[in-house]
């Protein structure tokens, strides 16, 4: 008869193991997943050590939050870059990601902090460098061929991909790509003729609407030139009526200051003899003038007196 004790040890034995197995991951099998941190970098699975690194580079370029302030993600983005780079940069979590798909958080969040911060300072010194020698450059023509093998060809997410790209660079990408198939670098596809069509019929969309914008302002400039120019008729009424008061008063200053004492204002009147001629002299100024064709002075008629 076995002891009850040895029982015991047994039972709490087999919960160990069961215990055990069960955190246990065997590194053996690998796991389906999706490989996503490779998608954050944009590399294939079987990448290098140096092309993990130069896509890191190229990856924080393109998403850094100094180069997209208007992005409310782009901290995040820059986060989940850095986050895949400390991953595939260390040989056993890469090992371990690949086996089981999981992120090994051992030390992981202090480990993004130290590569943000470096980052982040190279970037503010020398991204304006790297992006001058960068353009039309190798290195760029290389991304360009690997984006458009991974993504058969179509250039919806062409300016998201190639770090520090502009809407005025697709041009010039396009014509890269259309020397890179005539040299049979790469194979035209379906998706690269579509999508190469839409982004023409849009830059024609695009400089039609600069177009008419452009001659909404010319045409606004005109209408307000023109306004300026030729005041309306409220406002010539205003600069007559103007005019005329400015007549009148300048006339009563001439009579004051000829009969009034600028001490006394109210000293004495002109006499009935001074103010019937200027009386005079006001309606000799305003009677309308009469026909100048009769020269001379007008004929009396002459009266013969009757005789008694």
């Amino acid at each position: 008869m076995s002891d009850p004790k040895d029982q015991y040890e047994d039972i709490n034995s087999n919960d160990s193991v069961e215990e055990e197995e069960k955190d246990h991951i065997d590194l053996t099998k690998p796991k389906d997943h999706d490989f996503e941190l490779y998608t954050r970098l944009g590399v294939e699975k079987n990448a290098t050590s140096s092309q993990i690194k130069k896509a890191y580079r190229l990856a924080s370029l393109r998403v850094h939050p100094d180069k997209n302030p208007d992005d409310p993600e782009a901290d995040a983005k820059f986060q989940k870059v850095n986050e895949a780079y400390v991953i595939l940069s260390d040989e056993n979590k890469r090992k371990r990601y690949d086996l089981t798909g999981e992120i090994d958080d051992d030390g992981l969040d202090d480990l993004v902090n130290k590569c943000r911060f470096f980052y982040k300072e190279f970037c503010e010194e020398d991204i304006d460098t790297f992006a001058t020698s960068y353009r039309d450059s190798k290195d760029e023509e290389e991304d360009l061929v690997n984006y458009y093998n991974q993504h058969n060809g179509d250039l919806t997410k062409l300016l998201s991909w190639i770090p520090l790209s502009q809407n005025h660079d697709v041009v010039r990408f396009i014509e890269i790509f259309d020397r890179l198939i005539e040299e049979k670098v790469i194979k035209a596809t379906e998706e690269y003729h579509e999508t190469r069509e839409n982004i023409e019929l849009l830059k024609e969309e695009v400089k039609e609407a600069e177009e008419q914008k452009s001659e909404k302002k010319r045409d606004k400039k005109s209408r307000k030139k023109k306004k300026t120019a030729e005041p309306s008729l409220d406002d010539l009424r205003s600069q007559i009526l103007a005019r005329k008061q400015k007549s009148s008063n300048d006339f009563l200053s001439n009579l004051a200051s000829k009969y009034c004492d600028p001490d006394d204002p109210m000293g004495d009147m002109p006499s009935e003899e001074e103010f019937q001629r200027v009386q005079k002299k006001i309606k000799k100024t305003t009677k309308p003038k009469t026909s100048t064709k009769a020269k001379g002075k007008p004929k009396t008629k002459k009266i013969k007196a009757s005789r008694k």
